[in-house]
């Protein structure tokens, strides 16, 4: 899927643009956590876990054994 976006933005994302992906994603899913537990809809919960645990494991090598930036 990301393939298919690339192909159709024309160009790969800059260093800058990775980023504000990653953290666009982070935030989203943050959002959705919260307005999960208030609305009482546990999928959009776990979608929201679900990305956190995937941008954690896939950016584990920039963060320190505590999870701070290195």
């Amino acid at each position: 899927m990301f393939e298919a976006f690339l192909a159709g933005y024309g160009r790969s994302l800059t260093a800058t643009e990775e980023a504000r992906l990653v953290i666009d994603a982070a935030l989203d899913s943050v959002s959705g956590i919260a307005y999960g537990v208030a609305h009482r809809d546990p999928e959009l919960v776990e979608r929201g876990r679900r990305t956190l645990a995937r941008l954690r494991a896939e950016h584990r090598a920039a963060l320190s054994p505590t999870g701070d930036a290195t």
